[in-house]
């Protein structure tokens, strides 16, 4: 574990020293990339908390994070397959959240604690929210999800449904604290049940977890190298890749996406 962590934080340091700015000769193209720069970001700050709870043990707590480092490469996934649209619909659905909220809280108006927000709140700022939520409203039918479909069908599209189906689905009992996560701490000594600090699954839910985040951080770097916005990094991409050597059990979660894990950029970059 240690060893894979050690050399993707090599190329993500690598990454921001020799990272250009954001050149783009549309809005639509600066809000994508943009977008990219902001969701690689996203996604090593959450493969870090990854790697800090594995060394600690706690594999509960790190599927949590895993599952949304999965979320955050299929939501990549998805809006790279039509970038311009796509980037923009994304940015947008701001507009929808922020009045999601202030209706929320409107329903609750003599809440001391909502009359505060409210109260500070700037009139103009307000306005400007339900003028802008008015502005995209018809291009979210579906209040709930941005793209109007939920991460499985996100997921399906992207040729991503896999992952979701395994392990991301099983970390669900992670999540939800079902009976199948916490009887893992339960030991049996005969006509007695013993609870105990460490999971009876640990070491294996430990090397599952650390195996599929790996993958979908590998799939985040793949997407934003091979598009080209670092293209000195292209063949220092390429050794590395000879470094990463999967566990048998990460093996078998990406034996469908080989092609795509380990796809060799163009010389264009595309």
């Amino acid at each position: 574990m240690e060893r894979f962590y050690e050399h993707f934080n090599s190329l993500v340091t690598e990454i921001f020293s020799k990272a250009p700015a954001i050149a783009a000769k549309t809005e639509e193209e600066a809000m994508y990339k943009g977008l990219l720069n902001l969701f690689f970001i996203k996604s090593w700050k959450t493969f870090q908390g990854i790697h800090i709870l594995c060394q600690h043990k706690l594999a509960e707590d790190a599927a949590i994070l895993a599952r949304s480092l999965f979320e955050l490469t299929v939501n990549l996934f998805y809006i790279s397959a039509d970038p311009l649209p796509r980037a923009r619909l994304f940015l947008e659905y701001d507009h929808v959240q922020r009045k999601a909220l202030l209706d929320k809280l409107s329903k609750v108006p003599d809440d001391p604690w909502t009359k505060g927000i409210l109260e500070k709140g700037n009139s103009e700022a307000l306005r400007d929210l339900r003028m802008e939520y008015a502005r995209v409203e018809k291009n979210y039918p579906d209040k709930y999800h941005w793209s109007g479909k939920k991460l499985r069908g996100m997921a399906k599209e992207v040729n991503l449904e896999l992952l979701y189906n395994y392990p991301y689905s099983i970390f669900s009992n992670f999540v939800h604290s079902s009976p199948q996560a916490l009887r893992k701490f339960i030991r049996s000594t005969g006509a007695e049940l013993e609870v105990t600090l460490h999971s009876s699954a640990e070491d294996e839910d430990i090397e599952m977890v650390w195996g599929f985040s790996c993958v979908c951080f590998l799939l985040v770097l793949d997407k934003f190298l091979i598009l080209g916005l670092v293209p000195k990094l292209l063949n220092y991409m390429i050794r590395f890749r000879r470094w990463f050597t999967l566990s048998r059990r990460s093996e078998e979660l990406c034996s469908k996406h080989r092609k795509q894990l380990f796809l060799t950029p163009s010389p264009r970059g595309e």
